[in-house]
């Protein structure tokens, strides 16, 4: 793996690390953050668990072949996205396992029932579902943008499914409730301690910010940038197209002007976005946009006050996939 950097190394070396670091500890108190990259394209499970789940095979070349192909203009095949499922599953598989290695050393040593555990993702993958797109970060659609959140707290008894939307800012308030940390930091989320001891409550009915990372390339010189927001049944969202050297120094603004509505989509009777409402729908549209524009501060850009990157900030983001 000598091409890998420390961002995207391979799931087994992450839980080799880990479990590692936890033989060090003794009984010590502890906070670890783990990064699993798989599954991520180019979606390359070790053997076994490449074929594990749908033998694939092409004579394209491999999955970094076929990704560079499209780029270059040729459209997908079925063989191609049934080959991206199976090995994206299979890095699922190899991932769960890897995973449960830790889970089961901390249970050897008796305290997995003690540790608050909160399982995420950064974003989801599209695998051909919605527009034939197979990736993340340049739309919105529910197979990006639907992700797991899943928590164990010591002394939860039972589980079960929220079914309302919940945010990845939440978790940052939930951890502290928890602990029972008081903080006076003003945050976008809510703690979901409440949804803990009541399967008949529901956390309250707010609207959810998203936006891309990456952009639509269009052409060398321009790019589009993708907001959107999904509240009650409906997710509306609303593109800009800005200068490629503007997005790379974070000159993103937000205008009336500029902004392009993109979709609205009725997500409850519709979750596969197939029926873009946008014509049938004028008011919902208006409504949505003026949201949009009524709280640009919710779109997170971390160079937008003019941060300078440094050498090692865009290494990272380079390796995590968001700069070319």
């Amino acid at each position: 793996h000598d091409q890998l950097s420390p961002y995207d190394r391979p799931a087994n070396e992450v839980s080799d690390i880990a479990l590692q670091w936890l033989r060090k500890l003794e009984n010590k108190p502890f906070m670890l953050w783990l990064h699993y990259f798989d599954p991520h394209s180019p979606y390359s499970p070790p053997h076994p668990y490449g074929p594990m789940f749908r033998p694939y095979y092409s004579n394209k070349g491999t999955p970094v072949d076929i990704l560079g192909m499209h780029r270059r203009g040729e459209p997908f095949d079925l063989n191609d996205y049934n080959m991206f499922h199976g090995l994206y599953d299979g890095e699922i598989r190899f991932t769960d396992y890897q995973l449960g290695r830790v889970f089961r050393y901390l249970e050897q040593i008796g305290r997995l029932d003690n540790t608050i555990i909160v399982f995420t993702s950064d974003h989801g993958e599209s695998l051909g579902e919605y527009r034939g797109y197979v990736g993340h970060g340049e739309y919105l659609n529910e197979g990006s943008m639907l992700i797991p959140l899943i928590l164990t707290v010591p002394g939860m008894t039972s589980a079960w499914i929220v079914d309302e939307p919940v945010q990845t800012v939440d978790i940052f308030d939930t951890v502290l409730d928890i602990l029972n940390i008081q903080h006076n930091v003003e945050t976008d989320g809510i703690s979901l301690t409440s949804l803990f001891h009541n399967t008949n409550t529901t956390s309250p009915e707010r609207p959810v910010f998203m936006q891309s990372a990456l952009g639509s390339r269009q052409g060398e010189d321009m790019v589009v940038l993708r907001f959107g927001i999904a509240e009650g049944q409906y997710k509306y969202v609303a593109e800009i197209e800005i200068e490629r050297k503007d997005h790379s120094a974070g000159n993103v603004i937000i205008t009336d002007d500029i902004l392009r509505d993109f979709s609205l989509y009725d997500i409850q009777n519709d979750p596969k976005e197939k029926h873009n409402l946008l014509q049938s729908h004028p008011e919902v549209t208006a409504a949505f946009r003026n949201k949009i524009l009524a709280n640009v501060h919710k779109f997170s850009d971390p160079i937008r006050e003019g941060h300078e990157l440094s050498e090692e900030d865009i290494e990272i983001l380079r390796a995590l996939g968001y700069i070319q």
